[in-house]
């Protein structure tokens, strides 16, 4: 777990530096980040979205859809 937003951002942006595809998601309770480690394994990185994130989960229900790293909110499809 990351402790904000901004260092989920840092994270891509210096994955994508070493050249790795991070994949982004704006889960109702998280923001996250999905990266293949070097034997394959899927590993996430995210920060918390709200306080009390269960609680928005509860009310909204689940999410998983492309995340804009730089508003941390759901990607705009064109």
């Amino acid at each position: 777990m990351l402790e904000d937003f901004r260092q989920v951002q840092d994270a891509y942006h210096a994955l994508r530096g070493m050249g790795m595809e991070p994949r982004t998601t704006p889960h109702n309770v998280t923001h996250s980040i999905y990266v293949q480690d070097p034997d394959g394994h899927t590993v996430e990185l995210y920060s918390d979205r709200w306080e009390n994130g269960f609680e928005a989960m509860r009310d909204l229900g689940p999410m998983s859809v492309p995340m804009d790293i730089e508003t941390g909110e759901p990607a705009r499809r064109e």
